[in-house]
């Protein structure tokens, strides 16, 4: 079945996501030094090799692992209230 961004709960992830939300967005490359994939966080060279304005959590299955990763790195600014934080300061 059809099911909107609203409808897809913990199964939700940016490839289900990005087409529905992408149809009237004009875009273009980004640069790979400063637009990272989550391939990032697995490899110490390639961390050493670029300067990332943005990690995309990728390269890991399921939500509640890339929360945890998120939070791992400092890259989480999602309070438990739902607000968001200055800095990645709650567990």
């Amino acid at each position: 079945s059809d099911q909107s961004v609203g409808e897809l709960g913990a199964i939700a992830s940016e490839m289900l996501m990005l087409p529905k939300l992408l149809k009237s967005v004009r875009w273009t490359s980004f640069p790979r030094k400063h637009f990272v994939g989550g391939w990032w966080y697995k490899d110490a060279k390639f961390r050493a090799e670029v300067e990332p304005v943005v990690v995309q959590n990728n390269w890991i299955a399921g939500n509640v692992n890339k929360v945890a990763r998120a939070k791992q790195w400092g890259h989480w600014f999602l309070g438990s209230d739902g607000a968001c934080l200055d800095r990645a300061d709650e567990g």
